[in-house]
């Protein structure tokens, strides 16, 4: 996943299930992740 390094991603509803690893995933894959969810609790 090279082509996502050094890349905004903004994934909506990331703080829980499927779309969370996802985020976890572009961030260890050294892309920038804006994170949002509308619980507060599940973007910790």
């Amino acid at each position: 996943m090279s082509e996502f390094q050094n890349k905004l991603a903004v994934v909506t509803g990331g703080g829980a299930s499927i779309r969370r690893e996802l985020a976890r995933q572009l961030v260890s894959e050294g892309s920038h992740v804006a994170l949002c969810d509308v619980l507060m609790d599940n973007q910790a």
